[in-house]
């Protein structure tokens, strides 16, 4: 369920910007994988002792999904 919502949510954003290329394609998708998923889950792991890499390691396959997710959409829904 939460990755429908993610790719609902990156088809609204993608939708709104129209990236032009991959490059902007690529930097909405890091961007929000950036300020959105670890800034939520960042405090989360402060709260109990977590380090930083553990965030990346722990969150680094919603990144992959984010890209290709923003791929399907600019390549088919755009």
């Amino acid at each position: 369920i939460g990755s429908l919502w993610t790719a609902y949510g990156l088809f609204i954003l993608i939708k709104h910007i129209m990236p032009r290329n991959l490059a902007e394609l690529l930097t909405i998708s890091i961007g929000t994988w950036l300020l959105i998923v670890v800034g939520l889950t960042a405090k989360h792991f402060t709260f109990f002792n977590g380090k930083l890499k553990h965030i990346f390691i722990n969150y680094l396959i919603d990144l992959v999904g984010m890209i290709v997710m923003s791929l399907i959409i600019w390549k088919y829904a755009i």
